[in-house]
């Protein structure tokens, strides 16, 4: 089991809480129509608190999905097509050279082959 902190505001006023982690489980187990919805998870990732290796993409739609992530910069660093026959893809946490992704916030951009697409943040905690 582990132990992760959260921050909560709540009625302007914030509030630290400390749960117990006792499963994992995706958000959605089944694809969706649109990326309407695409959430990413552990967000913040942080391999020290996290038992997950690799950021997860959920709510995807089925078949070809290209995931690119910039840094602040704008520069690609990791530019894939993959299948999420499932709704799910994951990211490794890692660049186009498979080397582990630096602590800091990154962009992400979710395009299917219908054109949809979805924006995020992720933000990386080494």
């Amino acid at each position: 089991m582990k132990r992760t902190w959260f921050t909560l505001m709540l009625c302007q006023s914030i509030i630290a809480v400390s749960v117990t982690v006792l499963l994992s489980l995706p958000c959605n187990a089944v694809p969706a129509d649109n990326l309407g919805a695409v959430i990413a998870y552990p967000n913040p990732y942080n391999p020290t608190v996290s038992a997950a290796n690799a950021v997860t993409f959920d709510n995807l739609t089925i078949g070809g999905i290209r995931l690119r992530i910039f840094n602040l910069a704008g520069q690609l660093i990791y530019d894939r097509q993959m299948d999420s026959s499932g709704g799910i893809i994951q990211w490794g946490v890692v660049d186009n050279d498979n080397n582990p992704a630096a602590s800091g916030l990154y962009l992400y951009i979710v395009t299917n082959g219908a054109g949809q697409k979805a924006k995020g943040k992720i933000a990386v905690i080494k």
